[in-house]
């Protein structure tokens, strides 16, 4: 419209005085289409802002939902929260970058556990039932064997996070007592247990320390190379943040553990339900470990 009014007003200037009416009537037809346009476009946007206002009453409220599911899944439902260092090895392998789904329900319904079986939600021995199970059933079936190790799966993983709360044996992730950071750790007692220690401890109570109402006692899975309740001392259970349920990342079945001395890369299989349980074997020995703390 703008180059239009120039050429109007050129040659309004060029033309003669018989052709100034002419100029001036083209003019004002330009002035009114461009008022046309200008009133149809304020109709268009006038009819898109009423169209949004009357679109609020559903807008607004799926917006607070939104919002909301945002807050109160990771807060009181599901969280994935990234572990490192080498303190919960070989549950965790330090390096790999891992990713674990962490729930935060069941222990602010069910608390404190510690009245049934210690390791009673085990999935590697529901798993191993399972199977001999239906081997002796269906002579080494291979669906058979599959149904009968997903059934004890679900069933561990329903007893341990929708039945039952914090539980001797459970991989947590807890605030750090001592400094603003989170901490991966297994429960090895409950308030009331005792604890004997292996490495150390006092020795006017036989290196035992009972564990006091409201406190839990962890440590890593990797004694030797773990800060956790045995430098300082039992946790609040109120700074437990949930129980692991499995591991996210890395896919794989196998992590690179880097390279040996004879410059081969190593590789150790790793699982991706973490379980309540006991501590792991020694990776290296296949013994059990002996620096950390149990319960007499």
């Amino acid at each position: 419209m703008t180059m239009r009014l120039r050429q109007l007003r050129q040659s309004s200037n060029k033309s003669s005085s018989g052709d100034s009416k002419g100029g001036a009537l083209e003019f004002v037809e330009v002035m009114r289409e461009i008022v046309r346009r200008a009133r149809v476009e304020a109709m268009e946007l006038s009819d898109l802002v009423t169209s949004f206002v009357l679109e609020l009453p559903v807008i607004v409220p799926r917006v607070f939902v939104f919002v909301g599911l945002l807050h109160v899944v990771p807060e009181y439902g599901f969280k994935c929260v990234t572990c490192e260092g080498p303190s919960m090895e070989p549950t965790i392998i330090d390096g790999s970058y891992t990713c674990v789904l962490v729930e935060r329900f069941s222990h602010r319904v069910y608390g404190l556990g510690g009245d049934g079986d210690e390791f009673s939600s085990d999935d590697g021995e529901l798993a191993t039932a399972a199977k001999d199970r239906f081997r002796g059933a269906v002579d080494g079936d291979p669906m058979q064997l599959f149904i009968g190790q997903y059934e004890a799966l679900m069933k561990g993983m329903w007893d341990q996070h929708f039945r039952s709360g914090l539980e001797r044996g459970d991989v947590i992730i807890a605030h750090h007592p001592l400094k603003v950071s989170t901490i991966c750790k297994r429960i090895v007692a409950l308030p009331g247990d005792i604890i004997q220690r292996t490495d150390g401890g006092s020795r006017e109570t036989g290196h035992r320390i009972e564990v006091p109402k409201g406190h839990i006692w962890i440590e890593g899975d990797n004694s030797c190379a773990s800060l956790d309740s045995r430098e300082y001392g039992c946790v609040p259970a109120s700074l437990v943040i949930g129980k692991v349920v499995c591991r996210l990342w890395p896919l794989r079945e196998y992590v690179s553990l880097g390279l040996d001395g004879n410059g081969l890369e190593r590789w150790r299989c790793v699982s991706a339900r973490i379980s309540r349980g006991g501590r792991p074997l020694d990776a290296r020995t296949g013994r059990e470990q002996l620096n950390g703390s149990f319960v007499v």
